[in-house]
């Protein structure tokens, strides 16, 4: 009984148009995923792409809005940081 419900409304439901979409663009999920298509390069399975970088501590985040994804912060470098030096 519930399979002939759920058949029926299913069949109800329409294709979202190309250009309309489900979330607005100012939603932050979406934001972050146009940031994530437009400023990165675009990885596949047989063909990740990985950025690895040194000489930073980490990232100061102190008043940023962790929900802005454009609010990234700003990187602390490490002052000891020497990029000749085999202990780095």
């Amino acid at each position: 009984m519930f399979t002939l419900f759920a058949a029926y409304f299913a069949r109800q439901i329409e294709e979202i148009p190309g250009d309309q979409y489900l979330l607005p663009d100012n939603f932050p999920l979406i934001k972050g995923l146009q940031i994530e298509k437009n400023l990165f390069e675009q990885s596949t399975i047989l063909n990740p792409h990985v950025n690895i970088y040194w000489g930073v501590k980490g990232i100061n985040r102190e008043n940023k809005d962790k929900w802005d994804p454009e609010d990234l912060g700003e990187i602390i470098l490490d002052d000891l940081f020497e990029l000749g030096s085999l202990e780095t």
